[in-house]
């Protein structure tokens, strides 16, 4: 019985002991892992911030003609769209009853503009304090809008704009902020602004729908950056930016004005570094990354 453990020891102090289920291929370290992403460099742009409204062309002037006598209407001598110059005779009222006949008193345009309608005809009797016609210098027309409670402290009297009417498709129009209203309207929250055209444009009419964009900033040269470089963690703004060895710095970034296709980055990127646009949502810190076209990351996306 002595000599059989004493064999059995000998045999076990000349084995190595080799762990059951382990090769030589398990101790090596595990690959580290690369991730696919699309990339875009920072550059350098002028960029605008702006309010975005509705509006409605309408007259700078608009006047009703009163005639100086009341009586039937004896004459007139305008239609509604033509052009009329101040003083011109645009209708006569006849004050002639039975028995006193009268010559007919004219009725002359107050302004130089358009007859924009004409409430009475020929025949017709004239009342006290009724018109004849309306008139408006629509060769001076105003634009305008209202703007939210929350914006109207960006607004200021000279601001440009750029208008854009349904009439007239893929053209914008210059305007400026001419007056801003003193109250805001407490049962819409909104402020009234009217602006005027840079320039006079025959082809616009009273009463047509405009879709206005107020700048209220602009800055030139500024690091600029598409917007979905940007990611919010815990209510911070990163970029990840990719450095010569192809890993990924977390830089936090202070944004200024974005637009639709740019944001502002005031610190924390400089002009020309990579910045990741695509698949940053699984990154962190010092990763390694692999830059993919957007077709091999589509096909990638649809792979998995």
């Amino acid at each position: 019985m002595v000599a059989s453990v004493a064999l059995i020891a000998l045999l076990a102090g000349g084995c190595d002991i080799i762990p059951f289920g382990r090769g030589a291929e398990d101790d090596a370290e595990p690959e580290e892992p690369t991730f696919a992403v699309a990339a875009d460099e920072a550059g350098t742009e002028t960029i605008v911030d702006s309010i975005r409204v509705n509006g409605d062309l309408e007259s700078a002037a608009t006047v009703d003609v009163f005639p100086d006598a009341f009586g039937d209407v004896h004459e007139l001598n305008v239609r509604v769209g033509q052009q009329v110059s101040r003083d011109e005779v645009i209708a006569r009222i006849d004050q002639s009853r039975p028995g006193q006949s009268f010559q007919p008193s004219p009725v002359r345009a107050p302004i130089s503009g358009t007859i924009t309608s004409i409430p009475v005809r020929v025949g017709s009797k004239v009342q006290q304090g009724q018109p004849v016609a309306r008139m408006a210098t629509t060769g001076e027309l105003e634009l305008r809008t209202h703007v939210a409670e929350r914006y109207i402290g960006r607004l200021e009297l000279g601001q440009s704009a750029e208008v854009q009417l349904a009439a007239f498709p893929g053209e914008t129009f210059a305007a400026r902020v001419i007056e801003l209203s003193p109250v805001v309207d407490p049962a819409t929250r909104t402020m009234e602004v009217k602006l005027e055209f840079e320039s006079p444009d025959a082809r616009l009419r009273p009463g047509m729908f405009a879709r206005v964009r107020i700048i209220t900033e602009e800055r030139e040269g500024v690091t600029v950056v598409s917007p979905d470089a940007v990611v919010t963690r815990l209510g911070r703004q990163y970029v990840f930016v990719i450095d010569e060895d192809e890993r990924v710095e977390q830089r936090e970034v202070e944004l200024g004005i974005q637009s639709a296709e740019y944001i502002e980055i005031r610190s924390g990127v400089a002009p020309g570094e990579r910045v990741v646009v695509q698949g940053q949502n699984q990154l962190e810190d010092g990763v390694r990354v692999r830059l993919v076209d957007e077709d091999e990351q589509q096909a990638e996306a649809a792979g998995a």
